[in-house]
């Protein structure tokens, strides 16, 4: 990644499934092309790439079932460690206890994965990609 990238034009992807992990890049990059993208396979990776720069990211899409984390604790870890930057959970768990944990824990949405290609995870991208106050 180079280091001349400027704080909020990059987001950091937690996925470990291939191809979750090529679907959310390439939704995310049909709305903002130019958005650089970080990827993880594990909280811990994530860790890593956030202690680099953690002022780097825009957003954080999040997977609740990772090698090293599953569930709401995997938000509550995350939070930790980055602050208030935007989590997005993604979650082929159905269950909508997961959800309102997620929820509660500090994610600004959750979808499941079945729902990516949805409107709703659009929108939400889009508003994430809004410009910030400095």
């Amino acid at each position: 990644m180079s280091a001349a990238k400027t704080p909020y034009s990059t987001i950091l992807i937690i996925e470990d499934n291939p191809e979750d992990l090529l679907t959310l890049k390439r939704i995310i990059k049909s709305i903002a092309p130019d958005l650089a993208v970080i990827t993880a396979g594990s909280l811990a990776e994530a860790f890593q790439a956030i202690d680099k720069n953690p002022s780097l990211f825009r957003f954080v899409c999040l997977d609740l079932n990772l090698p090293d984390s599953y569930g709401a604790s995997s938000v509550i870890q995350l939070r930790r460690h980055i602050g208030t930057c935007p989590v997005v959970v993604t979650t082929g768990m159905a269950h909508r206890l997961s959800v309102q944990e997620s929820e509660k824990a500090g994610a600004v949405s959750v979808f499941f994965k079945a729902d990516l290609n949805g409107k709703k995870f659009k929108e939400c991208i889009e508003t994430l990609m809004q410009p910030q106050d400095a």
